[in-house]
């Protein structure tokens, strides 16, 4: 199941340890909540003193989000700040002790970092490349910018048979409004005469045609071009020697057709032999154990003039500290960099792609607004939850009768032991051949 902010929230104060409570009050007032939950004058009034009343309808910036709470007048918990003046008609609030609203949805926030997820991210000499990023018109590439004849969206990836194949949380869809419509992709930079294996995986939502082209921005040109009509998903790829005078090349990809609507999973690529030597790994992957591995993909027949059925990779893994190795030089200027150690460098025949372990924040950040969702596992996600919790507790109250740091670290046994309950997959490991000569 999926969980947005506001239903995490709900899961930590219906915890049973006065850490908050959600209602629809029966009015607002002015000056306080107005709600029959406080008609109860055997609580007194000093019980929710100090209590933030929280509105999180209203954006972090209104005046109208966060009252503090101050006495008990009959039925209204009134408050200390200055006077709503909003409608007064959304009647939604929450009532947070212990800590400021703020400081439980950053620990919300922190806590997709302790969740991992096992995925194979695809080797991309773009940003973005994998559109796993939930934003299409800012960091890390904006898809918007240059948008000829198409308009781009982010859509969930669907986990039915009838579209294997695709990769990763999110694709890039693309709804033409005309002939021949693309976005390019961010520009690496090259020399001529290096060889550079690029591509993309994609699909025609209909009876359209779908292309994906190599364009030399030096020189104003495209390189190559292929096209394709399945419905399915395809991998479009081929190596090509960069020509003279070329220095900086794009990805374009789109829709032929004035109607044409083209969704895309994925862009590997990389430059072929030892140029490509080094390979980008995703921030997140700073520590060894996240990097599970890494190796080609390998495919059935090709349906199509460099194109192959999506669905008939297999993943391969290379054999680790012979093949290839992670450097994670965090102070580096560098990226974090996977090396590959053999002695004819990156492939020529096929993609890369790296198995590693992911955080959640990586695909949703939950840190914007209300909307956000994970689908982090409710069992992992909820105890990365009070461990943050746990901890922001005993730094603002330290060690009293409520035991915050062992709560907190109860917390952090309950994760790991459930992390170690999840083994990885491991893929076949590449065959290799070996020539003899005389």
């Amino acid at each position: 199941m999926t969980l947005t902010r506001r239903q995490t929230r709900l899961k930590v104060y219906n915890s049973g340890q006065n850490l908050g409570l959600a209602r629809n009050a029966d009015s607002v007032e002015a000056d306080g909540i107005v709600d029959s939950f406080f008609d109860d004058d055997a609580a007194g009034e000093g019980r929710n003193k100090g209590s933030v009343i929280y509105r999180p309808n209203f954006s972090d910036t209104s005046d109208n989000q966060i009252r503090i709470a101050s006495i008990v007048e009959a039925n209204k918990l009134t408050h200390e700040g200055a006077a709503y003046d909003d409608a007064l008609s959304d009647l939604y609030y929450e009532l947070v002790g212990g800590l400021d609203p703020h400081e439980l949805n950053e620990c919300i926030r922190l806590a997709l970092r302790r969740v991992y997820f096992e995925t194979y991210i695809p080797v991309t000499p773009w940003l973005d490349g994998d559109f796993s990023s939930l934003l299409v018109s800012s960091d890390p590439y904006d898809w918007t910018a240059v948008d000829i004849n198409t308009a781009a969206t982010k859509v969930s990836t669907g986990a039915v048979w009838t579209q294997l194949g695709q990769t990763g949380a999110r694709n890039l869809l693309l709804t033409n409004s005309g002939a021949n419509g693309y976005v390019p992709t961010s520009n690496l930079y090259v020399n001529p005469g290096d060889r550079l294996l690029a591509g993309a995986i994609g699909r025609c939502n209909g009876a359209y045609t779908m292309s994906v082209s190599l364009y030399d921005v030096t020189q104003s040109a495209a390189l190559w071009t292929i096209t394709s009509t399945s419905r399915a998903f395809v991998r479009m790829m081929r190596d090509y020697t960069i020509p003279d005078g070329c220095y900086e090349v794009e990805l374009r990809i789109g829709g032929v057709d004035a109607a044409a609507v083209t969704e895309w999973d994925c862009l590997p690529g990389h430059l072929i032999g030892k140029e490509g030597t080094q390979v980008v790994v995703p921030s997140s992957v700073s520590e060894q154990w996240r990097f599970l591995g890494m190796g080609p993909a390998q495919y059935g027949r090709e349906v199509e003039s460099y194109v192959h059925n999506a669905s008939s990779r297999s993943f391969t893994l290379w054999r680790r500290r012979e093949d290839f190795e992670l450097y994670p030089l965090l102070e580096e200027a560098n990226p974090y960099t996977a090396h590959i150690l053999r002695d004819e460098g990156a492939p020529s025949n096929s993609e890369l792609w790296l198995h590693v372990l992911r955080p959640y924040s990586d695909i949703e950040d939950m840190d914007a607004d209300e909307t956000g969702t994970t689908n982090a596992p409710e069992d992992l996600f909820m105890a990365a939850v009070f461990y943050e919790v746990y901890d922001a507790m005993w730094r603002k109250y330290g060690d009293n009768d409520d035991n915050w740091r062992q709560k907190r670290d109860e917390q952090k046994y309950k994760l790991d032991t459930q992390r170690q309950a999840r083994p990885v997959s491991r893929p076949k490991t590449e065959q290799q051949y070996y020539r003899v000569s005389v």
